[in-house]
């Protein structure tokens, strides 16, 4: 075992089990965890304040009421709306640069998995050391809740219920 492994190994307090593989539960988020988070939040925050911009300019434009606007602009129904038109580029444009959240959580699993996850092979417990995103993209709609949800507890500090299943001790190996 590596320094490394051996350090990351003592701030764990137990394991996640979600399906073959468990999570290190360190009932906080690691650097790169928080860095790729703030990174999806500043990206959304972007998006949002660009996309009340732009609604602002036709509200006042069109002298139609701001809510309205924002209500089109997030359902995606603004092609039917004739009030829009000299800006429905600017909003396509803006619209397909929003930030879509089945690829921000297929970043998070991820690099959870690269992180955290170990699966039990011959020799043991071995690190995830070849996942791609491309894997992680094929894992089957309730798997990846499973580890969203296990992300979710991580990042709100949330300790995990009372042990019991879907629970190993770190002293596991």
């Amino acid at each position: 075992m590596s320094s490394k492994e051996l350090l990351f190994d003592s701030f764990a307090t137990d394991y996640e089990t979600i399906g073959k593989l468990r999570f290190r539960r360190y009932i906080d988020l690691l650097g790169a965890e928080l860095e790729e988070m703030e990174q999806a939040q500043r990206q959304s925050t972007q998006a949002l304040l660009s996309m009340m911009t732009l609604a602002k300019r036709i509200s006042d434009a069109r002298e139609v009421p701001f809510e309205e606007v924002i209500n089109k602009l997030t359902s995606g129904t603004f092609a039917d709306s004739p009030w829009i038109a000299e800006f429905s580029e600017e909003a396509f444009m803006l619209v397909s640069s929003l930030p879509i959240q089945s690829v921000i959580d297929s970043q998070m699993i991820n690099l959870f998995i690269l992180s955290r996850a170990e699966i039990e092979g011959p020799d043991g417990w071995q690190p995830m050391d070849d996942w791609d995103l491309d894997a992680t993209r094929r894992l089957p709609g309730k798997f990846r809740q499973q580890i969203l949800a296990f992300i979710r507890q991580e990042q709100t500090g949330e300790e995990p219920a009372a042990a019991g299943k879907g629970k190993a001790k770190a002293s596991a190996s």
